[in-house]
């Protein structure tokens, strides 16, 4: 989250349009958007990601 001092409670929210499409269930009759229960938040628009090697470094796309 690249977020100083925050820790996620159990409120916290990601949007999803950090997730990529394949990360929510398929075809679901009720026409819901639902996440699959492993499915990770992997797009995120940073202007300055962290540089490899740093405590925070992650891969962002």
């Amino acid at each position: 989250m690249r977020r100083d001092k925050w820790t996620p409670t159990i409120s916290s929210r990601l949007c999803e349009v950090h997730f990529e499409d394949s990360q929510f269930e398929a075809h679901r009759i009720d026409g819901w958007r639902k996440l699959k229960p492993n499915a990770v938040p992997t797009l995120f628009d940073v202007p300055n990601p962290p540089h490899s090697g740093s405590k925070h470094s992650k891969t962002w796309t």
